[in-house]
């Protein structure tokens, strides 16, 4: 008797243990997969800026920008050294 009570907490160890791997898993690829958008807008600015920097002919820097269909709005955009 005492073994099969024993056998179901251990079952129910595994379990929990099971569960907490796999919502540690979960977090980690969630956390990658925010890096790498993060990383890809990152860049998208930088392109951005670099662009508008050769086409003024001096550094540009942006504070942010959305993307609308065909529509690029640009805010915070300082021209000139900082």
């Amino acid at each position: 008797m005492t073994r099969n009570i024993t056998e179901h907490f251990s079952s129910q160890w595994r379990a929990f243990w099971k569960a907490i791997v796999a919502l540690f898993c979960f977090a980690l690829l969630a956390a990658t997969m925010l890096s790498a958008e993060e990383q890809q807008a990152m860049s998208i600015k930088e392109q951005f800026e670099k662009k508008i920097s050769e086409l003024a002919g001096m550094p540009v820097a942006v504070k942010d920008y959305k993307i609308s269909y065909a529509t690029v709005k640009l805010t915070g955009v300082k021209i000139g050294d900082p």
